[in-house]
């Protein structure tokens, strides 16, 4: 089942109803089972007011089709959790749980995307993050910096460490300027936990 892909929730959940035989045990003759699997299909629904059923009629529905559901999970999310399976709302396909990385943060123990799509966001996020440092970066630049003298000082930059700013360039409550005298080095560790605080000598 690794990888295993379905184009969309609509294809995984009928292949779920044709497993689990629920067209043949249906028994409500105002809604078809095929109009309650299109509902269920959808990202967000209510299935009172897509049916017109009633609230004890859906729970009979459940209680007989949908045996050991919590009553406030979503019908398709108990079904595609019976079998292992999970919706991205990235790409919007339905992948075997090989298919995310893990997160035992999450009622489900995955993340919520996909492994493409987590990984697309992520390395989004990071482009932008670098966008913006560089764009702080030359914002805080004074035309009398000497750039040469700050080029040494990243490229001598001891492995495990980051060139810091002493002032931060955004900090919370003031500003440094990005100029040789306003660098140093600190180890990953400290460098992650400074942040971008300041803490007067």
């Amino acid at each position: 089942m690794e990888n295993f892909i379905y184009y969309t929730k609509l294809d995984a959940l009928e292949e779920i109803f044709s497993i689990e035989g629920i067209h043949s045990k249906w028994s409500s003759k105002k809604v078809t089972s095929y109009q309650f699997l299109e509902i269920i299909s959808r990202s967000v629904y209510s299935l009172k007011e897509a049916t017109g059923l009633a609230a004890q009629t859906i729970s009979d529905l459940n209680k007989k089709l949908f045996v050991g559901k919590p009553s406030n999970m979503k019908v398709c999310t108990y079904l595609l959790n019976k079998y292992d399976l999970k919706y991205c709302p990235g790409c919007s396909h339905v992948y075997s749980l090989d298919s995310f990385h893990s997160n035992e943060s999450k009622s489900t123990g995955k993340q919520e995307y996909c492994k493409q799509c987590f990984n697309s966001k992520v390395r989004d996020m990071r482009k932008e993050y670098q966008a913006a440092r560089k764009a702080d970066k030359l914002n805080a630049t004074p035309s009398w910096a000497n750039l040469d003298k700050i080029k040494e000082i990243y490229s001598k930059c001891p492995t495990g460490y980051h060139v810091d700013h002493v002032v931060p360039l955004m900090g919370a409550n003031v500003c440094g300027l990005h100029v040789e005298n306003n660098l140093q080095y600190l180890t990953a560790k400290d460098n992650l936990v400074k942040s971008n605080k300041f803490t007067p000598g």
